[in-house]
């Protein structure tokens, strides 16, 4: 082995499919969201304290930041932002934002670019 592919950026499935999944489980709140704010009967028998939008307005949120996480993810970058997505992703659908999480988690070398060593000095 040469020094050269030593530092060599090696990069794998687990940041992709982590974003994806966090992209899914995004988009699936903003659905939920949505519903929310129409004050669906079927939400009445979850929600019967009558306060819809506010957690409406959480739901959304929350997605906008596993979305956010997500494409991060997908990009290899911020780490602790696609983390984040990764785990605002468990409100909305649980199985998919654990996954997620524990992807990003292993993954976490892929982010961002490897320090040279001679730049240093």
């Amino acid at each position: 082995m040469t020094a050269d592919t030593q530092n060599k950026f090696v990069k794998t499935w687990k940041p992709t499919v982590a974003g994806i999944l966090s992209i899914i489980a995004g988009v699936f709140a903003v659905f939920l969201a949505l519903l929310m704010f129409r004050r669906h009967e079927v939400i009445a028998l979850f929600f019967p304290n009558r306060r819809w939008r506010i957690t409406g307005l959480f739901i959304l949120l929350l997605a906008v930041m596993s979305i956010t996480g997500g494409i991060f993810a997908l990009m290899r970058k911020a780490w602790g932002v696609a983390l984040a997505g990764a785990i605002t992703a468990l409100y909305p659908f649980g199985v998919f934002g654990i996954l997620s999480i524990i992807f990003i988690t292993l993954a976490k070398d892929e982010f961002g670019t490897p320090a040279d060593k001679d730049s240093v000095r």
